[in-house]
């Protein structure tokens, strides 16, 4: 069995334990919002405890071709409710929203659309926090952004594409690991979900340039005896290719979406081409990716703290208030791939404890 990391929750005082995915959170529905050229876009969550709440881990799912509002709805609730997405057990606090647009025509029209909308969301996120302390002194605008803006988001939350990045990189962490963006793409010719189970669709990566801070490993232990350089003080260099250096600028696969047959396999086959039929003849032609596997692989990767759901006790008794303890949560990756909450703390921590060394040295 997979062992998991267990996360401290907050007691609820006896009272009984929220199910994140009851009959009425299914029933979630569909949000509007627009993006950066004014067209309406789909917004749909796994779950909600609140009107006003949007997940901040996102998946992006374009539709090529046009589509009637009907059939974008219907898309992204198949997707979102499908066993790839919702049917991991282990990713129990990782339940995405997903944004469905349409009306594209190729996956480069998707790329350069996502490009501009993260520019997009990225400015309205900087004008709103800034009109939020217009006029304020600097001690109060701090302290308005620590207690009442924090992690509000007025538009769905963007994953960053690279995470970590190279100041934050660490020697040892899988490179392959490093990459957040989900887009999703729905090809044409895929008229509805049906389509989609049977043929497939395609995950798309983009922005695969990489440094050579992600393919390089440095080691040093002091001048090494044997080292064939002169004046040699800084050790080894050894370089690890991985495979990104030979990356297409857009990276299309192909996954299988078909739910996984739970079966016994017959012990009296023994004819390895009826063995492997039995075992993999159910999964989509052309492809031995699946979304399942893709997903669960990559919420695995995410810190234990980012983009889980945060506790709210207003949410929980329905009752109004203003800030909401889910909207305000930075458990969440800025664009050095680093928890926006986590790195805050570390820095009052450190900066707390310089501030004590200082008084004691001058008491």
């Amino acid at each position: 069995m997979v062992r998991t990391k267990q996360t401290a929750r907050k007691s609820t005082g006896g009272r009984a334990p929220r199910k994140q995915l009851s009959s009425k959170a299914r029933n979630n529905s569909p949000r509007q919002f627009h993006d950066h050229a004014g067209r309406a876009y789909t917004v749909l969550c796994a779950f909600s405890t609140s009107g006003k709440l949007v997940q901040k881990l996102g998946i992006q799912l374009y539709l090529l071709g046009e589509r009637t509002d009907s059939d974008i709805e219907t898309f992204a609730e198949k997707f979102i409710h499908c066993d790839g997405i919702g049917g991991w057990g282990n990713a129990s606090n990782y339940w995405p929203r997903v944004d469905t647009y349409a009306g594209f025509k190729t996956v480069e029209e998707c790329i350069e659309h996502h490009r501009k909308e993260k520019k997009f969301r990225k400015a309205v996120i900087e004008n709103m926090r800034r009109d939020a302390v217009a006029g304020l002194l600097e001690e109060a605008a701090n302290e308005k952004l620590l207690n009442e803006i924090r992690g509000r988001e007025p538009l769905p939350h963007i994953i960053p594409s690279w995470c970590p990045s190279d100041a934050f990189w660490r020697e040892g962490d899988y490179k392959d690991d490093r990459y957040r963006s989900w887009i999703i793409v729905v090809e044409e010719d895929r008229l509805c979900w049906d389509d989609v189970v049977e043929r497939g669709l395609l995950q798309v990566r983009f922005d695969l340039d990489v440094t050579p801070q992600m393919l390089t490993e440095s080691w040093c232990e002091g001048v090494d005896a044997d080292s064939c350089l002169e004046k040699d003080k800084e050790g080894w260099v050894f370089v690890d290719w991985s495979g990104n250096e030979k990356r297409t600028p857009i990276d299309r696969r192909l996954l299988c979406v078909r739910d996984e047959p739970h079966r016994l396999v017959d012990l009296s086959i023994t004819d390895p081409e009826e063995i492997a039929k039995m075992m993999y003849g159910w999964e989509t032609p052309g492809t031995d990716a699946r979304l399942a596997h893709v997903w669960s692989s990559c919420t695995t990767r995410l810190r234990d703290c980012t983009y889980r759901g945060s506790s709210c006790d207003a949410c929980y008794n329905e009752e109004e208030h203003e800030f909401c303890e889910q909207d305000l949560d930075e458990h969440y990756f800025d664009e050095d791939g680093q928890c926006i909450a986590c790195r805050r703390a570390t820095e009052y921590r450190r900066r707390s404890k310089r501030i004590a060394t200082k008084k004691a040295k001058f008491s």
